[in-house]
């Protein structure tokens, strides 16, 4: 199972150009599930899955893979 809870992500923090993209996001799939990611540009779907791979950390959150 994979499960993201209570995700924030915010880009250029502090600045003027800040950007909350996730703030308490929150996502379960469960085994044998499958899951399709759409949205527009610039709306954190490259980002969440980032985040899923660890090669992003979070601001705030817990990402939680098989329980760990």
């Amino acid at each position: 199972m994979l499960e993201l809870s209570n995700i924030y992500k915010t880009f250029n923090r502090g600045t003027i150009d800040e950007k909350v993209l996730f703030s308490d996001f929150n996502l379960t799939v469960n085994d044998g599930e499958f899951v399709g990611v759409i949205g527009s540009n610039g709306s954190g779907k490259t980002t969440m899955l980032n985040i899923v791979s660890g090669d992003m950390p979070v601001d705030g959150g817990d990402v939680i893979l098989a329980g760990e």
